[in-house]
């Protein structure tokens, strides 16, 4: 094992003197690869870095004011969301007040449709009785009239004499009146 150290180590030394010339430190060289740099770096602090960091923080704070903004828009959003939803909300109450409403106004129409025919069917019956007491009261009357007229005839031909026509009737409707009476009470 030593020996693949030593031999390891004696090819490290070869090559590191093969190529001497890319390894090797050379102080004149360094110092005006330092000073090249350093005058760079001045260059570059006065013209790029003084720019590049204005650009930097601009930036950030056009991230921070769409940060903000974001926020402020989300809050819109949010409180548009909520008067929406309350809109909808009293459009759903007033939707359902006005179905209640129209319910109770149809019915109201119904009750005052539902009266009013009762009304015209009762004063239809009541026209009906006392169309119905009139023609039965007129025929009541062609009834006396005729059995007025029947009696008088008859009572004229039992007796064989005429008597006068109108004592006759006045006679005969004076007993269909009792009559009719006696049968109203009855």
């Amino acid at each position: 094992m030593t020996g693949i150290l030593i031999q390891g180590a004696a090819h490290i030394h070869q090559v590191a003197t093969a190529s001497s010339g890319l390894v090797e430190i050379k102080p004149g060289l360094a110092i005006w690869t330092i000073v090249t740099f350093l005058i760079l770096l001045v260059i570059l602090k006065k013209l790029a870095w003084k720019p590049l960091i204005k650009l930097i923080n601009e930036r950030e704070q056009f991230i921070k004011d769409q940060i903000v903004e974001a926020k402020d828009l989300r809050q819109d959003a949010e409180k548009s969301l909520e008067e929406r939803n309350n809109e909808l909300e009293k459009a759903r109450e007033e939707a359902v007040t006005i179905i209640s409403q129209s319910k109770n106004t149809a019915e109201k129409i119904k009750e005052d449709m539902i009266t009013k025919a009762k009304e015209e069917t009762r004063e239809l019956i009541e026209k009906g009785k006392q169309s119905i007491a009139r023609e039965r009261q007129i025929a009541l009357n062609e009834i006396k009239t005729l059995t007025v007229e029947l009696a008088i005839n008859a009572a004229g031909k039992i007796v064989q004499e005429t008597l006068d026509e109108k004592k006759h009737k006045k006679m005969v409707t004076e007993y269909l009146d009792s009559l009719e009476k006696d049968l109203s009470v009855h």
